[in-house]
């Protein structure tokens, strides 16, 4: 009887190994070189959108990357997940980008993205991880809104303040002419071409002049104004942020406008010498929503 508690014990351990043992023959046998975690920019406001990177460098060539565990988020609204393996330098290099939007004000750490593997280099289950990283959120500028709309109206302006003004004035000449003919006796007139009346067309070719404005030369003020025109066609108030469009159900009315609206907002937030690129990245999906009409703004 004495032998019992260890002989259970031995047992205990034996089951123990032989889970261990398998556990590790799921993991993938990787020599890591580099594991890193950026996050553009490092300090917000509430409404702007985070780039959250993972930069994984692998001596293997892999297809794809499996067991990552991502942080706990709280504080922020995940937009979207993108992760991608390319081959580079005789290995593989994994990266994983979540646009992330602040919901909370505050200095926020987010915790290390882990990857459990086997360890090339010692043969044993290893899990390894990316630097921390810290976040300072602020809370949203009153003006921020009113700046982006004021630059907007101001790109608008000078590219069709000349037309807007001629058909003005041929509308004002065509109600003067008309009324000449009710209050004067029948006279030969010579006839005068209608103006026709703005319609959603109107709306669809200034929208594909800003678009066309920012492909021809990526700038921060036209990508502002680009933004500003969007975040109007999707009928969002001056005080709503992306995630509670999302909250209320604008991805679901408008899918290809909100997927544009995402990728342009990254485009409004990232350093200077990033914007050409989230600035192509965007285009495609820009294009796209030529056609669709302005949405009157949400209330409630």
């Amino acid at each position: 009887m004495a032998r019992t508690p260890a002989l259970v014990a031995a047992l205990v351990a034996a089951l123990a190994c032989t889970l261990v043992r398998a556990g590790a023959q799921q993991l993938v046998r990787l020599h890591v070189r580099s594991m890193t975690l950026t996050a553009v920019p490092s300090h917000v406001r509430l409404g702007d959108v985070i780039r959250l990177s993972m930069r994984l460098q692998l001596a293997e060539p892999i297809g794809r990357l499996d067991n990552v565990t991502l942080p706990d988020l709280t504080g922020f609204d995940v937009l979207g997940d993108e992760r991608r393996c390319a081959a580079e330098r005789g290995g593989t290099v994994c990266t994983e980008t979540l646009s992330l939007a602040p919901s909370a004000v505050g200095t926020r750490t987010i915790a290390p993205i882990t990857l459990d593997a086997i360890d090339a280099r010692t043969g044993r289950p290893t899990r390894f991880g990316t630097n921390p990283v810290t976040v300072v959120v602020e809370p949203a500028s009153p003006l921020s809104a009113t700046n982006s709309a004021a630059r907007a109206l101001a790109d608008v302006l000078g590219f069709f303040g000349v037309v807007a003004i001629a058909a003005a004035v041929a509308l004002a000449i065509l109600i003067g002419v008309r009324t000449k003919r009710r209050s004067a006796a029948p006279a030969r007139v010579a006839p005068v071409a209608e103006t026709p009346r703005p319609s959603a067309l109107d709306d669809d070719a200034r929208w594909r002049t800003l678009v066309g404005n920012l492909q021809a030369r990526p700038t921060r003020a036209r990508v502002d104004a680009v933004r500003a025109a969007l975040r109007g066609r999707v009928g969002a108030r001056d005080d709503e942020t992306f995630g509670d469009l999302v909250a209320r159900g604008a991805l679901l009315s408008t899918p290809s406008a909100m997927e544009a609206l995402r990728l342009i907002e990254r485009a409004a937030f990232v350093d200077d010498d990033r914007l050409e690129d989230a600035v192509a990245d965007a285009l495609p999906a820009l294009h796209s929503v030529a056609g669709l009409r302005r949405a009157s703004p949400a209330h409630g």
